[in-house]
């Protein structure tokens, strides 16, 4: 599996912004702040029982829920104490999923596979 790092999607950023007159400190600056508000919606505790969804770009979220301190019940863990915390997961829109395959293969991932 191919990884595409942090580093690879700022240095093509860099260089579409520098096109367009944009200087690589104003792009990572932007950036930097962009990822410093986004951990600080998952940090926050003023109100972390409530569930929360981030929207990162069209098609791409970031999910938060607190798991209060609990009791196992059942297991190799029964009764220990786990404490609170929480769970985050991010998520692809279907919609993303259908996009980027009709755009890539023209007929769409499942029109191909239903046909099959």
């Amino acid at each position: 599996m191919k990884t595409i790092t942090h580093d690879e999607i700022m240095k093509e950023l860099i260089g579409e912004m520098e096109r367009q007159h944009i200087s690589k400190v104003e792009t990572e600056y932007i950036m930097r702040h962009y990822e410093d508000i986004v951990n600080r919606y998952l940090r926050n505790t003023d109100d972390k029982e409530e569930d929360l969804k981030i929207k990162i770009m069209s098609g791409i979220t970031l999910e938060r829920q607190y798991i209060p301190e609990q009791v196992m019940q059942k297991g190799m863990f029964k009764g220990k104490i786990i404490k609170e915390h929480f769970n985050i997961k991010a998520s692809v829109s279907k919609y993303l999923k259908d996009f980027t395959n009709k755009w890539c293969f023209k007929e769409g991932f499942r029109k191909e596979w239903i046909n099959r």
